[in-house]
């Protein structure tokens, strides 16, 4: 396990913006009106530097990051670098050949919306423009539509403003066949103090299961523990980068009261072997002020942790697979009811017991080898042989261990969600995903239930004999369709006693 692990860039391509946001200070801050912009040249030589660190994930950010006429150009540079792209938008150019011309290019757009009420808007973002915002929201879905890209995402940052427009928000998502991604105000360096802008993040928990609403469970549980005056582990600078439209390096990070830009002379590796870079990277996340922090872009990547983080953003990637990919193109509404929303708070009960890992300089988690031979850690239930340490040991990410639910989750997608898609009718096919939120719910708790050293809060064989029915039945189907199995986890094969 590595001590740094590189995986995302953030590039601010324009401190520039048209919008006038209460909640961001970069049209307030005089610091981002120096700054000069890369050549495109320059740029793309950047890009292919912060490839080679192995980071495989680009957010091209602002400011107003289309207001640099060379992203088009190093959209198409990043994308054949091997880059996923993401680009957020104001959408105050409407349906202008730039947007449209970024749009087309970036592996996932992101039109920012927070509310459909006109005067609101203009109170939130500082100006009058929801019109042009819909002008952009109409042609950049039907231009990602017509060259089958994924339909662009309704970024609406949630506070106590605009909490009551969600639900007009997510009927105009629906409408749209598009989804509307609930991120909470950002909470850093004295932001969101104003009274109207107070809002329990828990609060979104009752859209997590609706059609077309995105809730990362993960960044509400952030917000909540940050509240709550507790620590939690920042990824910025140790698998994070942010960089400025002339490439310096943003030390420590963004939300820091005292930034430091360190300058990029053409060679990353160099300016990343720095003292002052090394500093920021021992610093990163135990400095005071980290302690009020929830700046969420720096949180997005849990998997270098294995922590309950890593278990909500795994979940929450899962559930809106299914809901994107299969229950919403089926018109499938019904696949959760109060029972799902009940072991919401079950999983939630469960992985907040769940211990710190212990995992520093790098490590996924710490474990302590003793005289029996075997590897004890705080968070599995059970001690690892020196095979299966020796495996762990060698895991890029969390992604990579094996006792982690998100396998057997896309493994039963592929092999029968997706077949049935192909080869069922649509009733036939609806009636075996009516399931499928309850199932991915349960089979989460009771993989975390069995491999982690938590307590249990849940009736756990009445779980496992639901998963254990239902699985049975979807074999069933999969050899009578002559489709390949699923392997059956072994939380599914034994009675197991905790």
């Amino acid at each position: 396990m590595r001590k740094s692990i590189f995986c995302a860039a953030r590039f601010y391509t324009s401190f520039q913006c048209s919008s006038r946001c209460v909640y961001c200070d970069i049209h307030r801050a005089a610091e981002y009106r120096r700054f000069r912009t890369l050549e495109a040249s320059e740029a793309e030589t950047l890009l292919r530097q912060i490839r080679d660190l192995g980071c495989i994930y680009l957010d091209f950010t602002g400011g107003e990051p289309t207001r640099n006429p060379d992203l088009p150009r190093l959209l198409s540079s990043a994308l054949g670098l091997g880059f996923e792209t993401e680009v957020t938008t104001n959408g105050l150019r409407g349906a202008d050949a730039a947007a449209c011309s970024c749009a087309s290019r970036a592996s996932i757009f992101n039109i920012s919306l927070d509310t459909l009420n006109r005067e609101r808007y203009r109170q939130i973002r500082g100006v009058d423009g929801l019109g042009a915002v819909l002008q952009c929201v109409e042609a950049v879905t039907a231009l990602r539509r017509k060259r089958r890209m994924t339909p662009p995402k309704l970024m609406s940052v949630v506070s106590g403003r605009n909490a009551e427009d969600i639900p007009d928000l997510l009927r105009f998502a629906q409408e749209k066949k598009i989804e509307l991604y609930l991120n909470l105000e950002f909470v850093y360096g004295g932001w969101r103090e104003e009274e109207n802008a107070r809002f329990d993040g828990e609060e979104l928990l009752r859209y997590t299961f609706l059609p077309n609403a995105v809730v990362p469970l993960h960044f509400i549980e952030l917000h909540r523990d940050v509240l709550r005056g507790e620590n939690v582990l920042c990824g910025s600078n140790r698998h994070i980068l942010t960089f400025a439209p002339d490439g310096s390096l943003l030390l420590p990070c963004y939300p820091a009261r005292r930034r430091v830009w360190l300058p990029w002379k053409g060679d990353l590796q160099e300016t990343l072997s720095s003292a002052e870079f090394q500093e920021a990277e021992r610093q990163s996340g135990k400095m005071e002020e980290c302690r009020a922090c929830a700046f969420t872009p720096y949180y997005g990547f849990s998997y270098y942790h294995l922590d309950k983080y890593f278990f909500l953003e795994g979940f929450s990637n899962c559930l809106n697979r299914l809901k994107q990919y299969y229950l919403i193109p089926l018109g499938i509404e019904n696949a959760c009811d109060g029972s799902s929303r009940r072991h919401l708070r079950e999983l939630l009960l469960l992985l907040r017991g769940l211990p710190e890992s212990g995992g520093i300089g790098g490590q996924l988690y710490q474990a302590r080898k003793r005289a029996d031979g075997l590897y004890y850690t705080d968070i599995y239930r059970k001690p690892l042989t020196q095979e299966q340490y020796e495996k762990e040991r060698l895991a890029h990410s969390c992604l990579d261990l094996p006792r982690m639910p998100h396998h057997f989750a896309l493994e039963l997608e592929f092999r029968i969600y997706r077949m049935a898609l192909i080869c069922l009718t649509k009733e036939s096919c609806g009636e075996l995903l009516s399931k499928s939120v309850e199932f991915l719910l349960r089979w989460w708790k009771v993989c975390v239930a069995i491999n982690m050293n938590v307590i249990v809060n849940f009736d756990l064989d009445t779980d496992r004999i639901w998963l254990t029915e239902i699985l049975d039945k979807m074999e069933r189907l999969a050899v009578s369709n002559g489709w390949t199995l699923p392997r059956r986890p072994t939380e599914l094969q034994t009675e197991r006693k905790l």
